[in-house]
């Protein structure tokens, strides 16, 4: 079980129009902006040597997306509404040393409830490239004799 934050900031520009500090309608290039905290489960079904496998069967986040764009040298979000997204996929991964591994994760994004006001849709394939520190083993380096690491 783990919790992760993930963000979409790909300079996907927009017209946004909006009513400027002077009450006077304007325009700007908006940048489409997606951010989420996630809660998610991950199941190893093979591990042997340095190589493990997992599937992860859900992971469920709650966000929000809209548009950036700068006004009188602030960032002014405009259309910013709660998304809610359901992730499923693969992982794999890689020890390389005793301390740090790498790994790989391949799935697919569904948006469970979207922004009305953002016409991008977020379903998608999606996939991460990620480095992995094996804190335990870090912790037992250091302090060999630590018993809170032996019930891990």
């Amino acid at each position: 079980l783990g919790i992760g934050y993930n963000r979409h900031d790909n300079n996907l520009t927009r017209t946004v129009y909006f009513t400027n500090s002077v009450g006077e309608s304007d325009s700007a290039n908006g940048e489409l902006r997606m951010d989420y905290v996630a809660w998610y489960a991950r199941y190893v079904f093979y591990r042997k040597g340095r190589w493990k496998f997992s599937v992860i069967p859900f992971q469920l986040g709650i966000g929000r997306s809209s548009y950036m764009h700068m006004e009188n040298q602030q960032k002014v979000f405009s259309d910013r509404k709660l998304i809610i997204v359901y992730e499923t996929g693969f992982s794999i991964s890689c020890r390389i040393w005793k301390w740090l591994g790498v790994g790989s994760d391949v799935g697919v994004r569904w948006m469970v409830k979207d922004n009305p006001a953002i016409p991008e849709k977020f379903n998608s394939p999606q996939y991460a490239f990620y480095a992995v520190i094996y804190w335990t083993e870090i912790i037992r380096a250091v302090a060999p004799k630590n018993k809170f690491v032996d019930r891990l």
